[in-house]
């Protein structure tokens, strides 16, 4: 168990059970649940986030219930995308959404960078980003400098810890940018080499000040199952980091009831 359990940084995230987004507020706060991940995967959180009368209801509920919220943005096109139009629109439509989340009440938008597509080559299987690097790493540099600019008055963006982000190169690379934040993920942290797990902690740590969401969550070390907590110990250093300098810890296990159980493990409270 965590020190200060009565924190009201620590929350869930929501993906499915509900349709709206006001109506995950209300559940949770009647649950004493006032920190909130809302997984934009969910189509239906998507399309009501983006329209005008459902956003002011978003914000009024969470204003009277006092929930304090973040968003998962919806997975799929990312700063590796090949195509320059496809991923100046996708950057268009992430700046407006940054403004639409901004007057819902949001305070953090946790984002992938998204990976490289593998081929098979002559019998084996070769990532994109060895045949083709110098390019990606021109293009990441670019595509996240605009971003960051682009997107430096709104809830912050942050970058998790998954796909091309394992790639040392792309940590070097937003190591030069100035004006993103990080979302760190302990199970990803967990179930990567241990190498890279270190080398990615090392650049948490450097850039503390910007982390500001953490998602928890448990697995066996092989892949990224997202299971419930059970014993907080198998999560450390990263879970006492996360105490010291997060702003919000998200666990991010699914159906919501296995995150609200391990919620009451990671804090002490049952809800």
């Amino acid at each position: 168990m965590l020190e200060k359990s009565s924190d009201k940084r620590f929350g869930v995230q929501v993906l499915d059970g509900f349709d709206s987004i006001a109506d995950a507020f209300s559940y949770l706060a009647l649950r004493d649940i006032r920190t909130v991940e809302i997984n934009l995967n969910n189509p239906y959180f998507l399309a009501q986030l983006t329209a005008t009368p459902e956003r002011a209801e978003i914000a009024k509920v969470a204003r009277d219930e006092g929930i304090t919220w973040t968003v998962h943005l919806p997975e799929g096109v990312g700063f590796f995308e090949v195509g320059d139009k496809i991923f100046g629109r996708y950057l268009t439509w992430l700046v407006k959404l940054q403004d639409q989340a901004r007057e819902a009440g949001c305070r953090a938008l946790t984002c992938h960078l998204g990976q490289v597509p593998h081929f098979a080559y002559s019998g084996q299987r070769r990532e994109g980003l060895d045949l083709f690097r110098e390019y990606y790493e021109t293009t990441l540099l670019v595509r996240l400098r605009r971003t960051a600019h682009l997107l430096r008055k709104g809830p912050p963006l942050c970058i998790e810890n998954v796909g091309g982000f394992h790639q040392q190169f792309v940590r070097d690379i937003l190591d030069r940018i100035e004006g993103l934040s990080y979302t760190m993920d302990i199970g990803h942290l967990k179930v990567v080499h241990p190498g890279v797990a270190e080398a990615e902690f090392d650049f948490f740590k450097k850039h503390s000040d910007d982390v500001r969401v953490v998602h928890v969550h448990d697995n066996d070390g092989e892949w990224d199952e997202h299971l419930p907590l059970t014993d907080t110990s198998t999560l450390e250093p990263y879970l006492w980091f996360a105490r010291e300098f997060a702003s919000y810890l998200i666990v991010e296990v699914r159906p919501l009831e296995a995150a609200i159980s391990s919620l009451a493990v990671l804090t002490g409270v049952k809800r």
